[in-house]
């Protein structure tokens, strides 16, 4: 597989809604979208594929910026890429691990090649990545097709779960959990901050028995503030499935003392950055499940070995979501397919965050369930209209 171009779609995308959590407000996104052409080596000819580098504008989330992003992009993984030929998958973020940090400019990168190999090969990108998944050899006698949420390649759907940001208006916030169990949602997840009430979450919550809430804190509390701790103590009363997140930053011996002082499972997402962290927070007792988010370990590949280690020693996983454009959720969606989760993850349709998404179909969910593609690649089209209305600046790079 050799990389004939690589163009940079530097876009801006507005919410329907603001989004509010415990670090940030957003009104809108910015993301790099990626057009890789290759050429193929099965006799298929010229392939292009894309990928989305999950971004913000500013950060508070994620350390790369759409600014950074463009320069790691074009002067130190670029030309990685352009070097010589791939002659697998999984060389791809093998090649790009020469380069260190940068983990959503080499997610977002690794996507479009491994897009371009499972158009070259015929196969849908869940096929690739379940082959990527055998290829790291896991046990298994740990997954099981018929957890709750969880798929394999020969599955159709998925279990969908939106996320509802902070609403301190306990009507409007109960409407808005009503709208989306009125569209067929079983799992739901409400952000919480630091100041949020805990009798108002559980009068939600209490409100919908047959839905599953998990609460994200995105980092809100610190343990060591007995303010913080004797919250999270009430939070614990609320009857949450998760709580993920509680805790600042990478605290995972705060983690896992918290996790000794609360009955509600915990989960963590900002703290788990690779592997190797993961495997640390799984050796002091710090979680039950990990939100694994391609952007913030770095690579298709790194995730599913996360996922891998977190099963094989029974702790829950789920694919986590960045507000993805539909190039990012196709992708999120094909790896939450392959048979490596077990939990229902941030998978929404097109239109939750987006009055319009760049993709000409747009994600669509039913009966709280989206669907899996079976198509060669990516699974989805382009809106050229649409990506040229958001498109802020543009790069094209040739090897």
């Amino acid at each position: 597989m050799q990389v004939r171009s690589l163009e940079l779609f530097r876009v801006q995308v507005p919410l329907k809604e603001r989004f509010v959590t415990s670090h940030s407000t957003l009104g809108e996104v910015e993301r790099i979208l990626l057009r890789i052409t290759c050429h193929g080596s099965s006799g298929v000819g010229q392939v292009t594929s894309w990928g989305e580098v999950g971004v913000y504008g500013y950060p508070s989330y994620i350390y790369e910026t759409p600014e950074v992003a463009e320069i790691a992009l074009c002067n130190y993984l670029a030309p990685l890429v352009f070097y010589s030929p791939f002659e697998s998958a999984l060389e791809v973020s093998e090649r790009l691990a020469r380069v260190v940090g940068y983990p959503a400019s080499k997610a977002g990168l690794e996507a479009a090649l491994l897009g371009c190999f499972a158009l070259d090969q015929g196969k849908s990108l869940v096929e690739l990545f379940g082959d990527l998944l055998g290829e790291l050899g896991p046990d298994p006698s740990y997954f099981n097709p018929d957890d709750s949420g969880v798929s394999t390649a020969s599955l159709q759907s998925l279990v969908a779960r939106p996320t509802l940001g902070v609403d301190r208006d306990l009507e409007r916030f109960n409407d808005r959990v009503l709208r989306c169990i009125s569209e067929g949602y079983t799992h739901l997840k409400l952000k919480i901050l630091a100041e949020t009430d805990p009798a108002m979450l559980a009068e939600v919550v209490r409100g919908y028995p047959t839905v599953t809430f998990v609460g994200d804190c995105n980092g809100a509390f610190r343990l060591s503030n007995p303010a913080d701790l004797a919250r999270l103590v009430e939070l614990d009363k609320v009857g949450l499935a998760f709580l993920e997140q509680p805790l600042v930053g990478q605290d995972l011996r705060g983690s896992a003392e918290l996790r000794r002082k609360v009955s509600t499972p915990i989960c963590l997402d900002e703290a788990i950055d690779s592997l190797e962290t993961l495997t640390s927070a799984i050796e002091l007792g710090a979680l039950d499940a990990v939100s694994i988010k391609i952007p913030r370990i770095g690579s298709i590949t790194g995730a599913l070995r996360c996922a891998v280690a977190a099963r094989s020693k029974g702790l829950g996983a789920w694919c986590g979501g960045v507000h993805d454009l539909g190039v990012g959720k196709l992708t999120n969606i094909a790896l939450a397919a392959c048979g490596a989760f077990d939990l229902p993850g941030d998978l929404t349709p097109s239109d939750f965050f987006y009055d319009r998404d760049v993709l000409v179909e747009p994600i669509r969910v039913c009966d709280g369930t989206v669907g899996v593609s079976d198509t060669p690649g990516l699974g989805g089209q382009i809106d050229e209209a649409q990506l040229e209305r958001f498109t802020k600046s543009y790069k094209i790079l040739r090897g």
